[in-house]
């Protein structure tokens, strides 16, 4: 019998940057990782670019204990070229993350693999070099995780792994749809409409006659509800992280891009039957759209028999795809497999 010690599990820490969009998939991702025996060290930047980012990470915090977190102090610039304070943070976090070398090296674990977003990718890649660990993150020169699934987009997939896109892209590594720990749910931190646009919206829903749940936040991150949620995703903005929501769900989504990749997204999504999108209504640029016609597309889309049962088939898909077994939880403890065997 041998006598020799299993390794310790991987130790990973994860470095999101700033914005909701951004943080929320890194902390569903730590859930994930912590609930398959990994060590997680939750790593952010202090201060926070909002009251919400702060008010998310304490609220994961208390419901996750066994997570740690290292906060550092970002280095503000003397001279910013914008005040957008996204931006500002973004800067702030690719000055600063040198100085996460040492509190990671002085882990009582050592760390085995960081797990960054796009936004720090390059900058915290020496980090990863020095500690002679793999950096995971969105195009970098390691591995790119992706919140999506196999059966979500296969055509996109099958293109960039095997080398028709571009011959040196890092292989996409698809672990999603990522489960959610969020007792709310909102239409993101960035997207604004016109109080104009806003009040059309809201006269579309109700003309709908379908119950909704309205989500409203306003710059001083106060929000108003009113109504309840329903089975479909009606006036959603685009985000990637919104779709596979929706996905995971076997719901269908009223798509209504606003800027950004958010087009990209839409077409992919519908691709994937699983929205309807109507272009005509511009991406958050070229006039209102009117109520009456929002609550007809709204109809249109609840009233889809067709493209409800293709949204239910995703959903199956994505159940499978995280499920034992699945496409998804194969590709995610291959990741930790190689951890493990490095430590």
């Amino acid at each position: 019998m041998s006598n020799t010690a299993a390794p310790p599990p991987p130790h990973v820490a994860l470095l999101p940057s700033a914005g909701m969009g951004h943080l929320t998939p890194f902390l569903r991702v730590a859930a994930m990782l912590s609930s398959r025996n990994c060590t997680v060290t939750l790593v952010t930047a202090r201060p926070s670019v909002s009251a919400a980012e702060s008010d998310h990470i304490s609220f994961f915090l208390s419901q996750h204990p066994q997570v740690n977190h290292i906060e550092f102090q970002v280095i503000s610039s003397t001279n910013p070229t914008t005040d957008d304070p996204f931006f500002l943070q973004f800067e702030a976090t690719n000055r600063s993350v040198h100085l996460l070398c040492p509190s990671l090296a002085a882990s009582s674990l050592a760390v085995s693999a960081i797990f960054s977003d796009f936004a720090v990718a390059s900058s915290i890649a020496p980090v990863a070099v020095d500690l002679g660990v793999p950096n995971y993150s969105i195009f970098t020169t390691s591995w790119i995780l992706m919140n999506t699934f196999e059966d979500f987009e296969p055509e996109t997939l099958a293109a960039i792994n095997s080398g028709r896109v571009l011959e040196n892209l890092p292989p996409i590594l698809p672990i999603g749809p990522l489960d959610t720990f969020e007792a709310k749910k909102d239409f993101g931190s960035r997207t604004a409409m016109s109080n104009e646009q806003i009040k059309e919206l809201s006269d579309g829903l109700e003309r709908s006659g379908y119950r909704f749940l309205w989500v409203l936040k306003t710059s001083k991150d106060k929000r108003q509800g009113s109504s309840s949620e329903g089975v479909g995703e009606p006036a959603g903005h685009s985000r990637a992280r919104g779709f596979m929501e929706a996905a995971r769900k076997g719901v269908p989504v009223l798509a209504w891009p606003q800027h950004g990749d958010q087009s990209v997204n839409a077409e992919v999504v519908e691709k994937a039957w699983l929205e309807i999108w109507e272009r005509s209504w511009g991406c958050g640029v070229g006039g209102v759209v009117g109520g009456e016609e929002i609550g007809r597309k709204i109809v249109e889309l609840m009233e889809d028999k067709k493209l409800r049962g293709l949204a239910r088939k995703v959903g199956e898909d994505a159940k499978k795809a995280t499920a034992i077994g699945g496409k998804s939880e194969k590709v995610l403890n291959q990741v930790l497999e190689y951890l493990t065997e490095k430590n």
